[in-house]
């Protein structure tokens, strides 16, 4: 291929064997780096979406599972706790107005965090119990609304509600270390018109 220099003549570049392999070795490392960190992103990706649907499937399950058959018989419609629940911990609701229903979302949570990844723990069983204890949740029996940690609040409607919150532990897949995603999920009873 040919050049002018300053002077008006041509000059040629010329190329050496061999001489792509440098350039090679300089892009390699990035492109690798570039493939991990995409990997690293998705599958974080992934494992906040498995909670979420963890959480959400807890939830909806205790909120159909726990109706009070007792007051649907007259017509209302209820949850089977005697008094609303703000913020607690399945342990401080043991022995509350809300024991049962808490109880219940739990264990189906339990359940559905045994096909979840990289939750940090020694084992699964360590893991999975660290990551539901770490779960407020709030019951409004009657209706209500939820307010969350960041101050994002569901609106007050007069349909029996559950919120949950919880911030599992999860370890890195390539890159190491460990991080921790804040996970919300609430479920109305659906009362119908």
């Amino acid at each position: 291929m040919a050049h002018e220099n300053g002077d008006g003549r041509a000059m040629y570049a010329t190329t050496h064997q061999g001489q792509i392999m440098p350039l090679t070795a300089l892009i390699f490392p990035l492109l690798v780096l570039c493939i991990f960190v995409l990997v690293e992103v998705a599958d974080r990706w992934l494992t906040v979406a498995m909670l979420e649907n963890a959480l959400k499937s807890a939830t909806r399950s205790a909120t159909v599972q726990q109706l009070d058959y007792r007051r649907l018989a007259e017509g209302k419609v209820f949850l089977a706790a005697s008094a609303d629940c703000v913020n607690v911990t399945t342990a401080a609701a043991l022995g509350g107005p809300c024991a049962a229903v808490i109880t219940t979302a739990d264990s189906y949570l339990r359940i559905n965090l045994q096909g979840v990844r990289r939750l940090a723990g020694e084992s699964s069983a360590t893991a999975i119990a660290a990551a539901a204890d770490s779960v407020l949740w709030t019951v409004r029996p009657q209706g209500g609304g939820c307010r969350y940690s960041d101050g994002q609040t569901l609106p007050h409607e007069a349909t029996p509600l559950i919120c949950a919150e919880m911030r599992p532990t999860v370890e890195g897949f390539v890159l190491g270390g460990s991080y921790q995603p804040r996970i919300i999920a609430a479920d109305r009873l659906d009362v119908g018109q």
